[in-house]
């Protein structure tokens, strides 16, 4: 019997006029407005709505089966790693992420295709009507990230997925992802400070909330921290849970540089004062701490280099030029051998594949640009290990080069800490307010810049722009962004309105999603 037939939606040739009414009434629906109406743009944690929302819509969640992600930063890239592996390897693979970047359908995924328009009206008109009997029996509207999640589970379970990606929205043990039973697999990635006032004030806090996605008799793989307490916080809940649990040794891990680069550099850069990566290192402890080999400029476009990286001895590429991408790489890896142990037929040959196709907008982006620009980077890093792990890949990528920044930030991130982590490589600073009501105004970031820029005698440049197509003509109009990399950063929520902005500005020859300058 087919679960999630429609056929409540097909009206009878005879109808009443009220039946008309409400026809029309559906057909005019727009279920991306109404799921993301300001109302339900709330953060309520906790499964009762989400639970009962799911049981109103026949648990399609139940059919399905999962690979469930969670961690404070990189989520989002070692779910895209672990969907183009399984992608490679002929599974019709299921992606749901958040946020988007540049429409609200490429959030719930299939294969390389975002969820059609008529596909989510369809599946929205549902989700609605369950919503409002959820409304009327728990005094509670379900939230937007609620109502999306179901959506998407309800999607995936209609398209007959073979198996689903599924990123947590925020922290893990009450989000409403966690609706969900024991997944193929957990995967944890990396654990830092981040929305402290919801998940704890320390990361021994945060990741016991993100370990509540370990469920009883599951498989783990988290990331083999530096700290030995959070290391303690999985271990302690995988043996609850009768959980089996995978830490990869990143001492295995070795990077090997970045490919396809000539011998010369475009244009010789003004030295920076710093001589070294900061104090702060977002590599793993066991990684390799070698000084950084210095990476000349690429001979092709950036989009197309590649970084080469081995583990336990086999070697592989991605397009993804993070210094942190080769472990989160290892932890999607792992949780392919784990699948492969689950039934999964994955060949080597797949993971190989997957790992090199994997595309992920926003996270270190590197392109080429039409003027003397060396490149511009548009980089989602939104908390201060994000900002160190930039740091890093800069040091790795751009090594004694200064760098425009150019930053967008929420106030309700430990922004400060941010600056402090790029402070070193400026020659000029541009702020903007980002398009969020939790935004930083570009005039306080401003202050902050200048305050924190004069405590180290720092003699840069910081400019106040209205929009990003203000911040591109103050950097067009200064001499510091000749022959130096422009590092457009601080939230996911700006990176549609930044590469817009670049596109049009004819900075960028293409957007990222295809369109070219003709």
């Amino acid at each position: 019997m087919n679960t999630y037939n429609n056929s409540e939606h097909n009206a009878p040739d005879q109808r009443t006029q009220t039946e008309q009414h409400l026809s029309k009434a559906d057909a005019a629906f727009d279920p991306i407005a109404y799921m993301t109406q300001p109302r339900l743009l709330t953060i309520s944690l906790g499964l009762t709505r989400i639970r009962r929302l799911m049981h109103l819509l026949g648990n399609p969640q139940q059919q399905l089966r999962f690979v469930h992600i969670a961690g404070t930063n990189g989520k989002g890239s070692t779910a895209a790693y672990i969907h183009s592996i399984l992608c490679s390897a002929g599974y019709k693979t299921g992606l749901f992420t958040s946020p988007y970047i540049i429409n609200f359908e490429e959030r719930i995924r299939i294969n390389d295709a975002s969820i059609p328009l008529n596909g989510l009206h369809d599946i929205g008109l549902r989700v609605r009507d369950a919503a409002l009997r959820v409304q009327q029996e728990c005094n509670e509207h379900p939230t937007e990230f609620e109502l999306i999640t179901a959506a998407a589970l309800l999607y995936f379970a209609q398209e007959r997925c073979d198996i689903v990606v599924l990123e947590v929205g925020l922290g893990g043990r009450l989000d409403s992802t966690n609706v969900i039973s024991t997944p193929d697999v957990a995967v944890i990635t990396r654990i830092g400070l981040d929305h402290m006032a919801l998940l704890g004030s320390t990361c021994e806090e945060i990741a016991h909330e993100k370990a509540g996605i370990i469920k009883d008799g599951g498989h783990v793989v988290a990331w083999n921290d530096e700290n030995a307490s959070v290391n303690k916080v999985f271990q302690d809940a995988c043996r609850t849970h009768h959980a089996t649990l995978i830490m990869p040794s990143f001492e295995q891990v070795q990077c090997l540089g970045i490919t396809e680069l000539s011998v010369a550099h475009k244009k010789e850069a003004p030295a920076p004062a710093h001589d070294a990566a900061p104090a702060s290192d977002p590599a793993p402890a066991s990684a390799p701490t070698a000084a950084p080999v210095p990476e000349p400029v690429p001979s092709v476009p950036y989009e197309n280099v590649m970084q080469r990286f081995s583990y336990q001895g086999e070697q592989y590429k991605t397009h993804l030029l993070g210094s942190y991408q080769p472990y989160n790489a290892v932890l999607a890896i792992e949780a392919a051998r784990v699948l492969r142990s689950r039934g999964f037929t994955i060949p080597q040959t797949a993971l190989h594949e997957g790992i090199a196709s994997t595309r992920w907008l926003g996270r270190f982006d590197v392109r080429s640009t039409c003027n003397d620009w060396r490149c511009v980077v548009c980089d989602g890093g939104h908390n201060p290990q994000g900002a160190r792990a930039l740091a890093q890949s800069l040091d790795r990528a751009f090594p004694h080069t200064k760098c425009v920044f150019v930053m967008s930030v929420l106030a309700d991130k430990n922004y400060e800490a941010m600056i402090d982590a790029l402070l070193d490589y400026a020659c000029l600073w541009v702020c903007v307010t980002p398009p969020s009501p939790r935004a930083l105004s570009a005039h306080d970031a401003c202050a902050c810049v200048s305050r924190k820029a004069h405590e180290r005698n720092a003699t840069f440049s910081v400019c106040e722009a209205r929009s990003y197509d203000d911040a591109i003509t103050l950097i067009q109009n200064s001499t510091a962004s000749q022959g130096v990399p422009v590092i457009f950063f601080g939230s996911l929520y700006a990176l549609k309105d930044t590469y817009n902005s670049l596109y049009s500005s004819g900075v960028l020859p293409s957007t990222p999603w295809g369109v070219s300058k003709k």
